[in-house]
């Protein structure tokens, strides 16, 4: 077991083989288990990360589903020195709910697209990996001894104690290759914690899988593809290789726009881009200690209206023209032969989305709501990049940047318990890149690209604590009360 102040990563282990439960004392605990939430009784049947059968029905029967159990008492201390309470937060400070379980999902570290941009028209985007870090206090009423341990079984044994009142604790996401891992359980971490005497106190951990897909289709694309194809095998052609034959008006006076903006020689505005969105993944329920299985749908207008300009610094074109190279060939030379540049991107675009969401909880329980949300996003980046050839033709592209947006915009959702208005003031996290192209016929024909988030995202309005504003019902107004 790693020292936990070093924060070094707690490696899932095989637990020890099950014993039977025995009062918590000297080298030993109980066996911990999980007991129902909010004081109820859990569906027969349903255990911890278990969905009860229905439409999302396994194919064969879970491997030792946890059964939710009453876990036997502590042993309290009778001494002041002795351990008085044991705090346990993750990340965003979440702490255990009843029966003292804690469920997290690690924030994702790694995005990959699976598929880029398929046929044009479908991107899917997976994320995953990432840790959570765990922060652990001992307390008691008077100075004397304090440890802790986080074990991946229940039984403590007298090596495992680390002294100190404060720990941190990082443990790895599960590895789980699952594309819809709803039926997923937690991996079980126990903390435990114990002051000046023999006496414990224990909180257990489940880390579910992080791993998130999210499936986008371009539904103007569609359109476009749909009327390609009632032109025939032409039309069908045409739709994919713009530039192989036979480009309209419309279309060159589109690629030579595109070209104009990709160079900053112009800005570019964009209007009513429908999309559709489907998710799936584990989320953590912000305020509580549950987590949920989140099934989501959108559909908008993304974006409802955008503008941006690209301004850009030749280095190549100055370097033409001090060798004496008139402005103009100097020009056509950065922009078909060889060019190395520095770029400014500045945006602003306005969303409109509207959204399904389905929750499932690892109880059995489950919550249906819907929102619209509209956002006001400006962007602004920075980009270094050299390209070799022409995108008329065959170009190869070189990029790194420094990208970042703020978001200004609100949330209204429709649930059971009533309507809700959640404004949002956010600044991203700032995005590194390194990205490959190569641009063939002024269509984008291969990509490579690592991303890196530093920092963020950065809450300006409202604080993270803040509740949203209850429309309907509207609030009981406390009756006022007149001083004698």
């Amino acid at each position: 077991m790693p020292s936990p102040k070093s924060g070094k990563t707690v490696a899932p282990t095989k637990p020890k083989a099950p014993t039977a439960p025995t009062p918590a004392g000297k080298g030993s605990a109980g066996a911990v288990s999980a007991p129902p939430p909010k004081g109820k009784a859990p569906p027969k049947g349903k255990g911890m990360g278990v969905t009860p059968p229905g439409k999302f029905a396994p194919k064969k029967p879970l491997p030792n589903p946890p059964q939710p159990t009453t876990p036997p008492p502590q042993k309290k201390s009778d001494k002041p020195c002795g351990i008085g309470e044991l705090v346990v937060k993750d990340k965003q400070g979440r702490v255990p709910g009843p029966g003292k379980i804690l469920q997290v999902v690690p924030e994702p570290d790694k995005k990959d697209k699976v598929t880029e941009n398929w046929l044009s028209l479908v991107e899917i985007t997976k994320s995953g990996g990432g840790t959570e870090t765990l922060s652990v206090e001992v307390k008691s009423k008077e100075a004397g001894r304090k440890q802790a341990c986080i074990l991946r079984h229940s039984a403590v044994d007298e090596g495992d104690w680390k002294d100190g009142a404060r720990h941190s604790f990082t443990l790895k996401h599960p590895e789980n290759k699952d594309k819809f891992p709803s039926w997923a359980s937690g991996e079980r971490y126990y903390v435990y914690g114990r002051g000046c005497d023999e006496a414990t106190d224990r909180v257990l951990v489940e880390v579910f899988p992080s791993q998130n897909y999210k499936v986008k289709l371009d539904i103007n694309e569609f359109v476009k593809l749909f009327k390609s194809m009632s032109e025939g095998c032409g039309g069908v052609l045409k739709y994919f290789l713009p530039a192989s034959g036979s480009m309209t008006d419309e279309e060159r006076t589109s690629a030579k726009e595109d070209a104009d903006y990709d160079e900053g020689r112009a800005s570019k505005t964009e209007k009513f881009k429908g999309v559709m969105e489907v998710s799936w993944g584990w989320q953590e329920e912000p305020k509580e200690w549950r987590v949920f299985f989140l099934e989501q749908v959108s559909a908008g207008l993304d974006p409802l209206f955008s503008v941006g300009w690209k301004p850009k610094i030749s280095f190549a074109k100055m370097a033409y023209s001090a060798c004496g190279i008139p402005p103009p060939a100097a020009d056509l030379l950065a922009e078909h032969l060889f060019d190395v540049y520095l770029q400014f991107e500045l945006g602003f675009e306005v969303k409109v989305v509207g959204t399904g969401k389905y929750k499932q909880y690892t109880y059995g329980d489950n919550a249906v709501t819907g929102s619209i949300e509209v956002t006001g996003t400006g962007k602004f980046g920075i980009v270094i990049g050299a390209k070799l050839g022409s995108t008329w033709v065959v170009a190869v592209i070189v990029e790194g940047a420094a990208r970042s947006e703020i978001g200004i915009g609100g949330e209204l959702e429709f649930s059971k318990d009533g309507i809700t208005l959640a404004p949002k003031v956010e600044i991203a996290p700032v995005v590194l890149s390194v990205t490959f192209k190569v641009k063939a016929f002024t269509r984008e024909a291969y990509k490579k690209q690592k991303a890196w988030e530093v920092g963020g995202p950065w809450r300006i309005y409202p604080p993270e604590d803040a509740e949203p504003y209850k429309i309907y019902p509207r609030p009981e107004k406390k009756p006022a009360t007149s001083s004698p």
